[in-house]
């Protein structure tokens, strides 16, 4: 079976023995994901964290800004999976060199299509943020911070698909470092200069995080076997085409995802602060299980990328097996431990109003983590199978034509607050499933047919 991606010379196996599929290398891949998925979700807060002390209107200029600069970064960072999905195929086909070739065309696609993107920004950056935040923010400092920050984002986006070629390769752990190490420069950056130059030295915190992060992976690449070391190679050979169809649809998911939260508050336009404040610190827990269940996705991606690529559907179904399991036992253990404790999260992070307005329904908002750990595993599976639109596909008609209508429902005319927006929730997520269980059983059936069809789902072919 054809990788995908290839070179004139890219001959040299990649492995030397059919891919391992097995629990313990999912799980060794997934662990150091998982803590440096927690990392990043904690090292984002750091902004306002830091800024605490420079007052509401800096603190509001800076949120501003940071939310234009995690579109522009999320947006165009997510054609990176694309990187995982080639270079993972290839290497289970035993191509190094077609591996390779995915990761520097991945390079000059992101640096291409954020090149545009970042000028039209800078120039345009105290005009953008005016336009966004009106009268809630300064429009000079939320400018002058967005075009500070947007000198590391070609940094931020060479280390995303770095990354990738990373997790392609199993070696995860790297990932962890370069997360802790860019975490702690930003932090240790911002604090030396937030008393000299105030939110000025937040802002180049947030650079350095970024060149840390991309120079940990510099240092990584430079130990790496020469067949397994991407340059930069300026000149396009073919690939970037192919990588852009896998891409674009990652990228137009990451940034409706980054607005979904805006869909919430628009259906509790009409509820009270505390309803809010509740709701939202709901979808924190949610996001942290995600997180977690997330680095066993990417995982998991891996592994079956190098048995598509070995062209052994019987390994593609007992990864899929493997993680279905994995992702199932953390989403229970999650729900066991944390959905009795979400009450008083909300209670001693929110106070009393917010958690009144919570009440029993955390056990509610808990029983997601079902539904995520079903999405994980069916968007891998079409993301293996060359299917990146699944997810995008399923995203938009669960958001806007499932959760937003039913949302406006109860939660406006019914007036069920918490309890409506979880609701909404729910249906949104049974779509979601169900439009990618079935992408995903059509792309098994178009990649492996009928015969592969049952060894992939783990069913004796029928003669």
């Amino acid at each position: 079976m054809s990788a995908g991606l290839s070179t004139p010379d890219s001959t040299t196996p990649a492995t030397s023995s059919e891919p391992d599929v097995g629990f313990r290398r999912l799980l060794t891949v997934a662990w150091p994901l998982a803590l440096h998925g927690l990392v990043s979700v904690g090292v984002s807060m750091n902004d306002v964290v830091l800024l605490g002390r420079e007052g509401a209107l800096v603190i509001a200029s800076a949120v501003v800004a940071s939310s234009l600069l995690t579109v522009v970064v999320i947006g165009v960072a997510a054609f990176a999976v694309a990187t995982q999905i080639e270079a993972s195929r290839a290497r289970g086909a035993g191509d190094s060199g077609g591996a390779v070739a995915a990761v520097e065309g991945s390079l000059r696609l992101v640096l291409t299509l954020a090149a545009p993107v970042l000028l039209v920004l800078w120039l345009a950056a105290p005009v953008l943020t005016a336009a966004v935040a009106g009268s809630a923010a300064d429009s000079t400092i939320a400018g002058d911070y967005l075009r500070i920050t947007l000198l590391g984002v070609p940094l931020a986006l060479g280390a995303a698909v770095l990354r990738a070629w990373a997790t392609a390769l199993g070696r995860t752990r790297v990932v962890l470092v370069a997360g802790v190490v860019a975490a702690g420069t930003d932090v240790a950056v911002s604090l030396a200069l937030l008393p000299v130059w105030g939110w000025r030295g937040v802002a180049i915190g947030t650079v350095c995080g970024y060149a840390a992060s991309a120079g940990s992976f510099l240092v990584w690449r430079l130990r790496l076997e020469v067949e397994h070391r991407p340059g930069l190679r300026l000149r396009p050979v073919g690939t970037e085409r192919h990588l852009f169809a896998l891409g674009w649809p990652e990228a137009l998911l990451a940034t409706f995802s980054t607005a979904s939260g805006v869909v919430v508050v628009f259906v509790l336009a009409g509820s009270t602060p505390a309803v809010l404040a509740g709701v939202r610190l709901l979808e924190v827990q949610s996001m942290l299980a995600f997180v977690v269940l997330l680095s066993v996705g990417q995982a998991m991606l891996t592994l079956l990328g190098e048995a598509i690529g070995a062209d052994r559907p019987d390994l593609f179904a007992r990864a899929r097996r493997h993680g279905l399991l994995v992702v199932g036992v953390l989403a229970l253990v999650m729900y066991v431990v944390a959905a009795p404790l979400s009450g008083l999260f909300v209670r001693v992070v929110g106070g009393p109003g917010p958690a009144a307005a919570v009440g029993w329904l955390g056990l509610l908002a808990w029983l997601q983590v079902f539904w995520q750990a079903a999405n994980v595993v069916l968007v891998t599976t079409c993301r293996a199978l060359r299917d990146t639109r699944a997810a995008l596909v399923a995203s938009l008609v669960a958001e806007y034509a499932v959760f937003l209508p039913l949302g406006l429902l109860v939660c406006r005319v019914l007036g069920w607050d918490v309890l409506g927006v979880l609701v909404a929730h729910h249906a949104f997520w049974a779509t979601f499933v169900a439009i990618v269980a079935w992408r995903a059983r059509a792309a098994v059936r178009r990649t492996f047919g009928e015969q592969g069809l049952s060894a992939a789902a783990g069913r004796p072919a029928l003669s």
